[in-house]
């Protein structure tokens, strides 16, 4: 049952023009951000004026500044799309939305009358989930890829080994993000809701005001600041420099993963369709 239904929102998934509304814009978000690192890279008066504004950007336009061998490709596409936690907003957004789109169907409802239908859709969104999650990754990068090409900017051949662990990195980083938020879908079926959680677990508002809360709460802001010290929203700032994670660093990402897939095996055996 969980091969069929896995392959039933596959299907739903290419067929639905939301997925392609959701990766065209990130696909022109990518471009547009290449085309940007090209302009101030060859103007610098405007590139010293945005320089005392933006440090982003200033890290940004440094990625491709000009070196014996080239740009490093991982550290091109984490500037480009994971810094500031694009990608997992993107991925985050989208997978609530589908799934709280998914519930309000008549075939999940009749799948819930199945024995087993209820655990075989938590296991088979999580699947979809996962393949979403390595899509954008895959797209981000060939984006990337062909944009630097196309400009010029002249790419460092990528040590293949290191490249592929920081993609899985970064997909992996998503696939909390994208699986906490498929949470709140499974609970409300709203898609607002899904949009908002999307939103603000990619971009990491939620750790934000937990840890200023925590804080607060127990007075010791430093001691609670090292609790999320190796958690999802600094995991992807440093792979957003391109920097790949030690193991420690991914072990709460994987412990977040493994909690998320319960709880949304449970939430989907309590869950009332009506």
């Amino acid at each position: 049952m969980i091969f069929n239904t896995t392959c039933s929102m596959l299907y739903r998934l290419v067929k639905t023009r939301m997925t392609w509304v959701f990766l065209a814009v990130f696909v022109i978000l990518v471009g547009a951000g290449i085309v940007t690192i090209k302009v101030l890279g060859a103007n610098q008066s405007l590139m010293s004026t945005i320089s005392e504004t933006s440090s982003d950007i200033t890290l940004m336009v440094g990625v491709v500044s000009p070196s014996v061998s080239g740009a490093a490709l991982e550290n091109l596409c984490g500037s480009l799309f994971v810094r500031g936690s694009a990608i997992a907003m993107f991925v985050a957004a989208f997978c609530a939305v589908f799934i709280a789109a998914d519930l309000r169907s008549g075939y999940v409802k009749s799948l819930m009358q199945a024995q087993g239908g209820r655990l075989s859709y938590a296991l088979a969104a999580a699947i979809v989930i996962a393949c979403v999650c390595v899509g954008y990754v895959l797209a981000g990068v060939l984006v990337t890829a062909l944009g630097a090409l196309v400009t010029g900017i002249h790419l460092a051949i990528p040590a293949m080994p290191g490249f592929v662990l920081w993609c899985v990195e970064v997909a992996a980083v998503c696939y909390a993000y994208a699986l906490l938020a498929a949470l709140v879908a499974f609970l409300t079926r709203s898609l607002a809701a899904g949009v908002l959680a999307g939103l603000l677990l990619g971009g990491a508002a939620v750790e934000n005001l937990l840890y200023s809360a925590l804080g607060l709460i127990t007075g010791h802001p430093d001691e609670v600041r090292q609790l999320f010290d190796h958690y999802l929203a600094v995991s992807i700032s440093q792979l957003g420099l391109g920097t790949m994670q030690p193991w420690e660093s991914i072990v709460p990402t994987a412990v977040t993963i493994v909690l998320a897939l319960a709880a949304a095996a449970i939430i989907m055996g309590r869950r009332s369709l009506d």
